[in-house]
């Protein structure tokens, strides 16, 4: 006892109790045994067979109430963390470095998965995988691992875990019951993907419903499947039901990103922009790498300027996706109803018969048409150059942030090398004044096609100065050429511009030296003056210190994170 080996203690007690049963000294000890051993029950025998004193049978009492009252608690359903609290509080009277008895352990990894979270289905994963280690074949630890992994999503690996635990145990027959009902969720879900992709959205909807009857405590999956159902509900344009999905979801999984943006998107196409605007960025306030997110806020920004103008398909009582025959349709009918020849005297419906007029003029122009569904007719040039999101001309110009990606088109000009021949000490400077030149010219064409209050003259001329991004390569060993190949490397405008100023591994030293690029400050004002024409730049070296890179990317135009 004294060693803490109370397992060869109580072997050796039980032992000397043969030899001599009527011993109290040795039934006092073995009921201390029992108790240091996680035995309650057969404690407080030894101890009541020889009337031990209420001090001597506490411990053991307390173990007891505490384990029936986690026990009770199990069997009740009620909560994870009330069982775990019972669990600690038997825990303290065992023995100094007494191993938990199995069934503590397996009850405390129920009461982790019954909580749900995903911290408490890693600690019942740990759990088990615990029991495991100490044998590879423990159908209730390779059960229990199975529901952890059902719960954190992992299907297939759960339905293996059940397998093997039946396997071990032919007589286990709740595995053998998740085993068929994990089945048949995963076949549920499956066949709604396959009915969503193939676009039966009405298919994959009730299929989806039914797989929310299979188990509903799983949070984890049913939160995935409802987003999905809302995903078709969106696709069918009945807003409110998906977003009442989303809102169901989040409360399984308040973490699910997916879940928010379906939700975001759902109601501004229901008419509440405003509201998928604030979704949208509180979103990327808490967690601005999310995938996507700046374009969507764009996106949602623009819809919600658009929500505030004339709707042209809503006064001609047409869908969006209206042909051109419906649209002439649809003019036609209203056209005879408001004609101020029908109506004389009737000012209300002289007004109304105008705004058709306008939008059949509007929606029957192609042209005019791709520019109203894309919000272009919403954009003040002026805007592009002002505010928000990156650095700016002085006086309020800025990164053009107005302009869709989807709308740029590329453009190449400016496709010739410029070859200029400098001392090595000048390569800093010369650089510097080299982006000096060229920002300064790329921000007057920019600005100057942006007061031709042109739309197509300001993404040309962006394009273009784009198109002329410089890739230099400086060769400190055996040449003192800068050679600037703007068609090299980034024409595309979808690309960053790179500008990667390089020496040779076989260079001495490591990092800017006196030899190499003593000129630190010149890097710092290359990124000032392309920041102050709306550009971000950001240097990062390689770990050997042979390279340099300048990332020259439009911020605001891209809203792309910053890089290190």
């Amino acid at each position: 006892m004294s060693a803490n080996r109370f397992a060869e203690a109580l072997d050796d007690c039980k032992k000397a109790e043969r030899l001599d049963p009527d011993n109290m000294k040795i039934l006092l000890r073995m009921g201390r045994l029992y108790t240091s051993l996680g035995r309650p029950d057969e404690a407080l025998a030894a101890y009541r067979s020889i009337n031990a004193t209420a001090k001597d049978m506490q411990p053991a009492l307390n173990m007891q109430r505490h384990l029936r009252q986690a026990e009770e608690t199990e069997q009740s359903g009620g909560s994870g963390s009330m069982i775990i609290y019972a669990l600690n509080e038997a825990e303290k009277s065992l023995g100094a470095g007494a191993e938990k008895p199995r069934k503590w352990t397996l009850m405390r990894g129920e009461a982790h998965l019954r909580m749900g979270n995903p911290n408490a289905i890693g600690e019942a994963q740990n759990i088990a995988m615990g029991l495991l280690r100490s044998n590879n074949q423990d159908p209730d630890a390779l059960f229990l691992r199975g529901r952890a992994l059902y719960a954190q999503g992992e299907n297939e690996k759960a339905i293996t875990h059940f397998r093997q635990a039946a396997s071990c145990d032919p007589d286990f027959a709740k595995a053998k019951d998740y085993m068929r009902m994990v089945r048949k969720l995963e076949k549920l879900k499956e066949g709604g993907n396959a009915a969503f992709k193939s676009g039966r959205f009405q298919e994959a909807i009730n299929t989806y419903t039914e797989a929310l009857e299979v188990d509903p405590a799983n949070k984890n999956t049913n939160s995935k499947i409802l987003q999905n159902r809302a995903l078709c509900l969106t696709r069918l344009k009945k807003w409110t039901d998906a977003v009442a999905d989303c809102d169901k979801a989040l409360e399984l999984d308040p973490s699910y990103t997916k879940a928010r943006k379906t939700r975001a998107k759902a109601l501004g196409e229901g008419g509440n922009w405003e509201e998928a605007v604030r979704e949208y960025k509180a979103i990327h306030e808490e967690n601005p790498a999310e995938p996507n997110i700046a374009k969507d806020i764009r996106n949602a920004e623009l819809e919600l300027k658009k929500s505030k103008r004339k709707d042209y398909y809503k006064l001609l009582g047409i869908e969006k996706d209206a042909s051109e025959t419906e649209i002439k349709k649809a003019y036609r009918k209203l056209a005879i109803v408001h004609h101020p020849d029908k109506n004389p005297g009737d000012d209300a419906a002289a007004e109304r018969f105008k705004e058709i007029q306008e939008a059949h003029e509007t929606l029957s122009d192609s042209q005019k048409r791709a520019r109203y569904d894309s919000g272009e007719d919403l954009i003040d040039p002026s805007d592009m150059f002002s505010g928000g999101g990156g650095g700016g001309f002085p006086g309020g110009m800025g990164g053009a942030g107005g302009i869709d990606p989807e709308i740029r088109k590329p453009s190449a000009r400016f496709h010739e090398n410029f070859i200029l021949t400098l001392p090595q000490s000048s390569a800093c400077s010369a650089v510097v004044a080299v982006w000096v030149e060229w920002a300064v010219a790329a921000a007057a064409v920019v600005v100057a096609a942006a007061l031709t209050s042109s739309l197509e003259a300001v993404v040309e001329a962006h394009s273009a100065v784009w198109a002329a991004c410089l890739a230099v390569e400086v060769n400190e060993e055996g040449s003192n050429t800068l050679v600037a190949s703007p068609s090299k490397h980034h024409t595309p405008i979808y690309s960053k511009a790179l500008l990667s100023i390089q020496t040779p591994r076989t260079f001495p030293g490591r990092g800017p030296t006196s030899t190499s690029f003593q000129h630190v400050e010149s890097y710092r004002m290359l990124v000032s003056v392309m920041y102050g024409v709306g550009y971000t730049g950001i240097i990062c070296a390689s770990g050997n210190y042979d390279m340099y890179c300048l990332h020259i990317a439009a911020e605001r135009y891209y809203r792309l994170p910053h890089e290190l």
